[in-house]
């Protein structure tokens, strides 16, 4: 479970909070393919990059988990 954390009062808050997010955005930026770049350079919070790729790669469809199961299966033999 994430929560999402409000951005800080304080202006030494703030910049903390600023410099934590655009590190956290840098390491998903660096980790993703370029194709899902575009979907993920137009939102402003990390969270918000967090979800999308939760929705794009987190899958819980029967007949996919079956097609996954027979990849590993055949990349066992």
């Amino acid at each position: 479970m994430t929560t999402v954390v409000e951005e800080p009062t304080t202006n030494v808050g703030r910049e903390t909070f600023k410099r934590d997010q655009a590190k956290a955005k840098r390491v998903i930026f660096n980790s993703v393919k370029d194709n899902i770049m575009s979907v993920l350079t137009s939102l402003m919070m990390t969270k918000e990059c967090y979800d999308t790729l939760l929705n794009l790669y987190e899958k819980t469809i029967p007949s996919q988990k079956r097609n996954l199961k027979n990849k590993i299966k055949l990349l066992n033999m």
